[in-house]
């Protein structure tokens, strides 16, 4: 890792993504090294199969800090997907289409 940081990279939150996508140019901001060697299949809702690549990092989330392995997509906004999702408690307002991290009370 560089150590440099890129705070408010635009994610979207998927809940129906297996894996987190981080958009490229990120990586490219932040001078990443992409793991040449590995590729990964990635299969869309619509079956349309892709290859992406993948970057060693430290995301943060909320309160949380993720670090692994994270595959690349060549799109302006990332995904947030259920590796990630799956450990944060959030809360969902359809109506006001707004979400916001659950801190519970007591």
């Amino acid at each position: 890792m560089t150590g440099t940081e890129w705070s408010n990279v635009p994610m979207q939150l998927d809940p129906g993504a297996d894996v987190t996508l981080i958009p490229q140019a990120a990586i490219n901001k932040l001078g990443l090294t992409v793991i040449s060697d590995l590729h990964y299949e990635l299969v869309s809702f619509d079956g349309s199969r892709s290859f992406a690549s993948a970057v060693q990092l430290k995301l943060l989330f909320c309160r949380g800090i993720f670090r692994g392995r994270y595959l690349l997509i060549d799109q302006s906004i990332g995904i947030i997907g259920r590796d990630i999702l799956n450990l944060v408690p959030l809360l969902f307002d359809g109506p006001r289409l707004e979400w916001t991290e659950y801190k519970p009370t007591g």
